[in-house]
């Protein structure tokens, strides 16, 4: 159902059954490839709510083969009249950019000065409409996370939420003060992989900020794992909190 130009209602589902590609020895191959997309407006709160998961049984490029993959992908609770706004003004401003490349003729001079422009100016535009989009209870998750490879098993989930509503003035602050990022944010996250995947993981295993107790992962056999919690306006990293004083 369409709500207006930019908001729909409803449900999108996609499959492909195979696909094949052979080209001198570098092959691809996609098996049973399934999608769905929901869109979901909340006409009384005037918010909308979109999901999408993806099922791959098999992809192979050249000797690398991926198996059992999944994922899902969601952004919760987002203001209907914000993502509008944000929409149409990217709308307009990748139509611009398009036209005055072909303008240019093809110049690659010509093309570079027309995105230098247009990107100065449509950055601000972008982040001032992004801006009307930071509103409390916006969440974003990506749940189920699966695959399969020669190495071992991926898995992990992530879930990242705004606790109020946030200004760019606010996530500038952060960048000197990171701690305050645990007020305005609700982050969980756990990822494991295998170690063979990574080769030499020192770096994903020592601190690389002095109030981290731990690395970004830890080592659980021939896995690595990684948890974050918020909690209290604190971050927890595998277990143990992160000081930022």
């Amino acid at each position: 159902d369409k709500i207006s130009t930019y908001i729909w209602d409803g449900k999108i589902s996609y499959k492909i059954d195979n696909i094949r590609i052979d080209d001198q020895g570098e092959n691809f191959e996609l098996v049973d490839f399934k999608g769905e997309y929901t869109l979901d407006f909340d006409r009384g709160k005037n918010i909308l709510s979109t999901g999408g998961e993806v099922k791959i049984d098999s992809l192979a490029v050249g000797n690398k083969v991926v198996k059992d993959t999944f994922f899902r992908l969601d952004a919760n609770n987002i203001d209907a009249q914000g993502y509008e706004e944000f929409m149409k003004l990217y709308t307009q401003a990748a139509y611009s950019v398009m036209d005055e490349m072909v303008a240019a003729k093809e110049d690659p001079d010509q093309i570079n000065k027309v995105l230098g422009d247009q990107m100065a100016t449509i950055g601000f535009q972008m982040m001032v409409a992004c801006e009307k989009i930071l509103k409390k209870g916006l969440e974003f998750k990506i749940s189920d996370l699966h695959a399969q490879l020669d190495e071992g098993r991926i898995a992990g989930n992530m879930e990242l939420k705004l606790n109020q509503d946030v200004t760019f003035i606010q996530l500038a602050t952060i960048a000197t003060q990171p701690d305050l990022a645990f007020d305005i944010l609700a982050l969980q996250s756990d990822l494991s992989l295998p170690a063979k995947l990574v080769g030499d993981s020192t770096m994903l295993v020592s601190p690389v900020y002095q109030g981290m107790q731990t690395g970004l992962f830890e080592e659980d056999g021939e896995s690595l794992v990684h948890m974050a919690q918020t909690k209290n306006g604190k971050l927890f990293l595998n277990g143990k909190e992160v000081i930022f004083n």
